[in-house]
């Protein structure tokens, strides 16, 4: 079988559209010949957890780590599912958050996933790795283990938050 280590904060656990894209293609990984490592956040505070997602993840050549950062999230896991606050205070925080943690807010647990990737590259050989972001500050960590190991990495992100930064002038092309 090919080893992929997988770099993901958003995993089940947690819940929402962000977590369904990397659950479902670990889910099926197997079927293809492909077994993955994911290295994910332990317990945190999040917006929705759905435990049912775990379901899909039982199979024998899946292996999930959990790490633990320093990150918001991290400090307040006892808070276990917490509501979503009005957009206009999550727009705050973000704005807020940008000017001081740069690429984002989640730069600490991607220094221990790195770490952890670190530990597993050299006791593991794996064939490619995966990242998918955001948070930006994991596919840094991804990126360096790349290098550092020399193993192939492929970058799959959610465009729709890079919209917010784009010139108002950009426009889609349309024929």
């Amino acid at each position: 079988m090919y080893k992929v280590l997988i770099f993901s904060y958003y995993f089940p656990p947690k819940g929402l559209s962000g977590v369904q894209r990397t659950t479902k293609f670990v889910k099926y990984l197997p079927e293809f010949n492909w077994s993955p490592t994911v290295i994910t956040t332990g317990d945190i505070a999040y917006f929705a957890h759905d435990y049912s997602l775990l379901e899909d993840l039982k199979n024998e050549n899946i292996s999930v780590v959990r790490v633990n950062g320093k990150e918001i999230n991290s400090i307040l896991k006892k808070k276990g599912t917490m509501k979503m606050p009005r957009e206009i205070f999550r727009k705050i925080f973000a704005y807020i958050s940008s000017w001081f943690y740069i690429p984002d807010n989640k730069k600490s647990w991607a220094s221990y996933a790195y770490k952890e990737a670190k530990k597993l590259c050299s006791e593991e050989k794996f064939d490619v790795i995966f990242v998918s972001g955001p948070p930006f500050s994991s596919v840094e960590a991804a990126r360096k283990i790349s290098e550092e190991f020399k193993i192939p990495l492929l970058l799959i992100t959610v465009t729709f938050g890079m919209a917010i930064n784009l010139p108002v002038t950009l426009r889609p092309i349309t024929e």
